[in-house]
C-alpha cells in the first residue's frame, strides 16, 4: 500500500537528480567561507530575494532565532501574530537565546496591520521596555497558508521607519506566495530588514534555510550562527540540492496549490466537515471536524491505517499539506479514504410521487432572549473556524470556545445543549456573493472595475479591502452593507431556529 503523506511539505524526500547533484557538488569548508557550492547558493538567494547577502543555516527556526538576534537588545519588545510559527512553535526561542519580551497581536487570517502595530509600539516612557522588532509571517501556516498583503506590509514598513523598528519576515514559505501571486520575491522582501526562507519544505530540499539582508547585517548573522551551533564544514552537499530545487521545484508549486484546492473543495463536500475554502491559497488545507462529533485522534488514526497521513491541528483540527510527492491521483485517493469515514453532502432532491417526507426531528420550543446584537453579528461573521460561538438561551450572553478553551469548558457547553445554542458561520460563498452585489452597485466606474478584477480567483476578499482601503467612503458604504445583508441571514436562521431575540 502506498502511504500517501499530507502531514507537511517537509516530508518530501530529494529525487534522484537532486541526488545526482549533491553526489557531484564540489565542497570546501563553509566556516572558512570556501565552499564553492555554498558561496553560489548564496549569492543566487541573494539575488532573487533583492538583498545584498544571505547565509545557509540549518533549519528555519535557527534562521529566524539568527534574525531576532541580530535585530534586538535583550530586554526589547518583539510583536508578532499569535498564531504565528515563532510564537507557537519555536521552544520560546526569542526569550531564551535573545531575551526578547514577546507581545503577540491577533492578527486577521494570521496577517497583522500597520494600524495594529502603530497602537502597539511603547512609548519612550522610563518604565517601559522598548519595542524594537515586529516578525510576520507568509505564507501564514497556522491560518492556513493565506498570503499577506504586499500593500500592507509597505504600510507596516513606513510605520517601522517613523517608530524606528526592524521588521523580521519568516517566509518558510514564501515560495509558495510568489508563485501563487506572481509577486517576485524581492518585492515581497524589500520592506524587510531580514528574510528567511525554507529550503526543505515546499522546494523539496532535506535540509536547510536561507537569511537574506544587507551586507553587514548578514556579517552578523554568521557570527551568531556559529554562537548557536549552527556553523557546519562541507555543507556544499546540502547547498546543492538547494541550487537544483531553484532550478526545477521552484515554479512547479503551482501544482501544489491546484491539488490542495481540489482537495478542499472534495473534504467540503463531506458531511462533518468544515473547510474555509477562501483560506486555501496555497498548499495548505485545515479542516475542522467539530460538526461530525468525531474525535481528532481517532480520525487521524483510521486515516493511517488506510495509507493517509495527516496532522492534529487543534482539538477539532486536522491539516493536510500538498507538495511534490503528493500528485492529483494521490489526492483523489486520500479524498476517497476521506469518504470512508465521512459522507458526501447530499443534494435535496424533490421527492418521488407517493414517498413519504422524511421524519423531521421536532423543534424545540420558541425562545425568547435578551441579547446584544452586534454581538451576535460579530459571531456569526467571525471566519476562524476554530472559534465557536454559543448563545446562552437562558441569559442571551454568547460564550466563545477556541483553540485555548479547555476540555472542561467544551464539555460544559457540549452537555448544556438545553441552555446553549451554536451559532452558525457565514458561509464564504454567501461572502462572496456579497462582495459581487455590493461591486454591482459602485457608482463610480473607475472603482467598480478595479473592484471586479481584484474579486477574481484566490485571496479575493483580501484584495477587495485592499482597494477600498483608498476609498474611506465606499469603504464605509461596504462595512454598512456587509453588516445588513449579515443581520439579515442571522435573523433568519434565528427565525427557523424559533429564537427571537429582544434587543438590549
Amino acid at each position: 500500500m502506498k502511504v500517501i503523506d499530507l502531514r507537511s511539505d517537509t516530508v518530501t524526500r530529494p529525487s534522484p537528480g537532486m541526488r545526482q547533484a549533491m553526489y557531484e557538488a564540489e565542497v570546501g569548508d563553509d566556516v572558512f567561507g570556501d565552499d564553492p557550492t555554498v558561496l553560489a547558493l548564496e549569492e543566487r538567494v541573494a539575488e532573487l530575494f533583492g538583498k545584498e547577502a544571505s547565509v545557509f543555516v540549518p533549519s528555519g527556526t535557527m534562521g529566524n532565532q539568527i534574525s531576532l538576534k541580530i535585530l534586538s537588545q535583550p530586554g526589547d519588545v518583539l510583536l508578532l501574530d499569535v498564531d504565528s510559527h515563532i510564537f507557537n512553535y519555536e521552544v520560546g526561542a526569542p526569550a531564551a537565546l535573545s531575551g526578547l519580551l514577546v507581545h503577540p497581536l491577533k492578527g486577521e487570517r494570521g496577517h497583522l496591520t500597520a494600524q495594529q502595530v502603530e497602537a502597539h509600539v511603547r512609548g519612550s516612557d522610563l518604565h517601559l521596555p522598548p519595542t524594537r522588532v515586529v516578525a510576520l509571517e507568509n505564507t501564514h501556516n497556522r491560518a492556513g497558508g493565506t498570503i499577506a498583503s504586499l500593500d500592507e506590509f509597505k504600510r507596516i514598513k513606513q510605520v517601522a521607519v517613523t517608530r524606528q523598528l526592524k521588521l523580521h519576515l519568516d517566509g518558510a514559505r514564501l515560495w509558495n506566495a510568489s508563485v501563487a501571486t506572481g509577486i517576485p520575491l524581492a518585492d515581497w522582501a524589500a520592506p524587510f530588514d531580514t528574510v528567511m526562507s525554507c529550503l526543505s519544505k515546499g522546494l523539496g530540499c532535506p535540509i536547510g534555510s536561507m537569511v537574506v539582508g544587507g551586507r553587514e547585517t548578514i556579517a552578523k548573522a554568521r557570527k551568531v550562527r556559529k554562537l548557536f551551533g549552527g556553523g557546519m564544514r562541507q555543507v556544499g552537499i546540502l547547498a546543492a540540492a538547494g541550487l537544483y530545487a531553484l532550478e526545477h521545484n521552484f515554479s512547479r508549486l503551482a501544482e501544489d496549490h491546484a491539488n490542495a484546492r481540489h482537495l478542499a473543495t472534495g473534504l467540503a463536500n463531506l458531511q462533518g466537515l468544515q473547510v474555509d475554502l477562501d483560506s486555501v491559497q496555497t498548499n495548505i488545507v485545515i479542516a475542522d471536524l467539530k460538526p461530525s462529533g468525531k474525535l481528532v485522534p481517532d480520525v487521524v488514526a483510521r486515516l493511517k491505517e488506510e495509507g493517509v497521513r495527516i496532522v492534529p491541528f487543534g482539538p477539532t483540527r486536522v491539516r493536510a499539506v500538498c507538495h511534490l510527492d503528493v500528485n492529483r491521483e494521490d489526492i483523489n485517493t486520500a479524498l476517497e479514504v476521506f469518504r470512508h469515514h465521512f459522507e458526501p453532502v447530499r443534494v435535496p432532491t424533490a421527492s418521488s410521487p407517493g414517498t413519504p417526507e422524511p421524519e423531521k426531528p421536532a423543534p424545540h420550543s420558541a425562545r425568547t432572549v435578551r441579547a446584544d446584537l452586534a454581538e451576535l453579528i460579530n459571531a456569526f461573521a467571525d471566519g476562524r473556524l476554530e472559534n465557536e460561538y454559543y448563545l446562552s438561551l437562558r441569559t442571551g450572553q454568547i460564550r466563545l470556545l477556541t483553540d485555548e478553551s479547555s476540555e472542561e469548558e467544551r464539555q460544559e457547553l457540549y452537555q448544556s445543549a438545553e441552555e446553549y445554542m451554536l451559532l452558525p458561520k457565514k458561509r464564504s460563498r454567501d461572502g462572496y456573493q456579497d462582495l459581487l452585489d455590493f461591486i454591482a452597485a459602485v457608482g463610480d466606474n473607475g472603482l467598480r472595475d478595479k473592484l471586479a478584477t481584484a474579486v477574481q480567483g484566490q485571496g479575493a476578499f483580501r484584495r477587495f479591502k485592499d482597494v477600498l482601503l483608498a476609498y474611506p467612503e465606499d469603504r464605509r458604504k461596504w462595512f454598512t452593507f456587509s453588516s445588513e445583508r449579515d443581520e439579515a441571514r442571522l435573523r433568519e436562521w434565528l427565525k427557523e431556529n424559533r429564537v427571537f431575540v429582544d434587543l438590549l
